[in-house]
Formats: C-alpha cells, sequence, structure tokens
C-alpha cells in the first residue's frame, strides 16, 4: 500500500533553455575576468587618455555655444511661421479660396 508519488517536473520551456545556455558562457567570463583583475598591474599611464579629452573639450565648448545661438532662431521662426500659416488661411476662408 505504500505508493510512492513521482511528481513529473514539466518540460523546460524556451526561454529556461536559453537561460540556461547562456549561463555558462557568462559564468566562465565572470571567472575569467575576476581572475584577471587579481594578476593586472595597479599602475596605468592615464597620459594619453588626458591628452584626448583636453583636445576634444574644446570641441564640445563650442558646439554647445552653437546650439545656444542657433536654437531661439529656430523658435522665433518657427513662430513667426506658424503666425503666417494662421493669417494665410483665415484671409483664404474669408475671400473663400481654399487652402
Amino acid at each position: 500500500m505504500n505508493e510512492t508519488k513521482t511528481e513529473q517536473k514539466p518540460a523546460p520551456t524556451r526561454l529556461q533553455k536559453l537561460k540556461i545556455r547562456m549561463m555558462k558562457p557568462v559564468m566562465a567570463t565572470m571567472i575569467a575576468v575576476t581572475a584577471m583583475m587579481g594578476s593586472a598591474s595597479a599602475t596605468v599611464n592615464f597620459t594619453g587618455v588626458v591628452d584626448v579629452i583636453d583636445a576634444v573639450i574644446p570641441i564640445f565648448d563650442s558646439l554647445v555655444d552653437l546650439i545656444i545661438a542657433v536654437v531661439p532662431l529656430i523658435i522665433v521662426m518657427a513662430v513667426v511661421g506658424g503666425i503666417v500659416l494662421l493669417i494665410k488661411r483665415v484671409l483664404g476662408k474669408s475671400l473663400g479660396g481654399g487652402l
């Protein structure tokens, strides 16, 4: 009378299979990176990076100045264009023409 019930596990879905397949390389990569970090040298020469950043910063400053100068002009042109279009449509309807 001792019946053992064996529950069948549902088959893994495609997403679960993908997760299982992807976790092995991810874990291996994490272990490899951790091992490399332990053996890495603590001295890094940032001179080249600093030179590049120092050369790029003035370019961004001039781009910001250009954008600050141009954006108000674009807004004014859009407002004037909208007013002109509104007047055109009002006059067009009042004179019997259609747009």
